[in-house]
């Protein structure tokens, strides 16, 4: 018997209910899109071998974000959801760039993910398609509809800064 105010817990009908989608062909389709495009890298960085010994990957996907920071033995992987991105940045000096890009998936302790050494131009242009895939995701566009090719022409010249490169 419940009484008004009670709050149950581990009620296993609300549990199934929550944690199950129904298995329907849309359903079906939708997780076999987001596997697809999760796996059509836009870009594939390293950082510069000189400056870092055991250098780390940055790759972009139409979804998400992969960083695997290599040191010596141990590997870290850290994956960020386009969604969850709020702030991408370039530093550079004369040599090398930094590439600062913010994880907001917790709102009160964002994360900045670094990723040094990487080239000049490297750094740039993920930063282009990061800010694009930002807006695209935002304005609700279909990216699998695009040759990986011409989506990549076209992000680039989105996430473009004019006069800023």
């Amino acid at each position: 018997m419940q009484t008004q105010g009670q709050i149950i817990f581990n009620q296993p009908s609300l549990l199934k209910k929550s944690l199950t989608l129904p298995l329907t062909p849309e359903n079906h389709q939708k997780l076999e899109e987001m596997i697809e495009r999760s796996q059509r890298v836009l870009l594939k960085i390293y950082t510069i071998f000189p400056f870092d010994f055991f250098p780390d990957c940055l790759t972009i996907d139409e979804n998400k974000i992969n960083l695997v920071h290599h040191e010596f033995g141990s590997k870290n992987l850290h994956t960020v959801f386009i969604e969850n991105i709020s702030y991408v940045t370039v530093d550079t000096t004369p040599f090398a760039a930094t590439l600062n890009i913010t994880d907001s998936t917790s709102e009160r302790f964002p994360v900045l993910m670094q990723v040094s050494w990487l080239k000049k131009d490297d750094a740039f242009r993920a930063r282009k398609l990061i800010h694009a895939l930002i807006a695209a995701k935002k304005a609700g566009i279909r990216l699998e509809d695009y040759e990986k090719e011409s989506l990549i022409r076209e992000l680039e010249q989105l996430g473009e800064a004019k006069e800023a490169e």
